[in-house]
């Protein structure tokens, strides 16, 4: 297995939305998002999967399943029937290290799993995500939680996984 890089970009100041259109295509079956150094400094953001025609998917077809905590502590969130993958990749300052496979986005006739895990800041990471709507999928938005919390800095990169 080989990581072919499709898309990379670096995060400057106060950016509230970060957008990679046209990143999945039959090239790859499955796509790994990486998230490095950064990002910002609170917690709270939405992933949104982009369909085939570069519309921003926001209707309650996500579904979440989260554990996340410190060496003293763990948490766990669910939520089904989301307007986005909530807090996909934790924001705390330095040191946030969060991957993601997409597994199979661009077969119109499957749902998109997503896969998560990482460190971000002494916070462990690990989760699972569903868009539950069977249709391609060739993007996906990144979208602060509200409009005083922003994607400071760090890389987001995005690769094809080679079989």
């Amino acid at each position: 297995m080989k990581l072919k890089l499709i898309q990379e970009q670096k995060l400057f100041t106060d950016v509230t939305n970060i957008t990679f259109d046209n990143v999945f295509s039959d090239a790859y079956l499955d796509y790994v998002i990486t998230a490095h150094d950064g990002l910002g400094t609170v917690a709270s953001n939405n992933m949104r999967l982009l369909d085939s025609a570069g519309n921003e998917q926001s209707q309650t077809d996500y579904i979440i399943h989260q554990i996340y905590g410190t060496n003293s502590a763990e948490n766990y969130q669910k939520s089904t029937g989301h307007s986005g993958f909530f807090d996909t990749f934790w924001k705390y300052n330095d040191g946030v290290n969060i991957s993601c496979f997409v597994f199979n986005p661009y077969d119109e006739n499957q749902q998109t799993l997503v896969s998560g895990f990482g460190n971000a800041h002494n916070l462990f990471y690990d989760s699972a995500m569903l868009y539950k709507t069977s249709e391609r999928i060739r993007g996906f938005k990144l979208i602060q939680g509200s409009s005083t919390t922003y994607y400071n800095k760090g890389i987001l990169s995005i690769y094809g996984i080679e079989y």
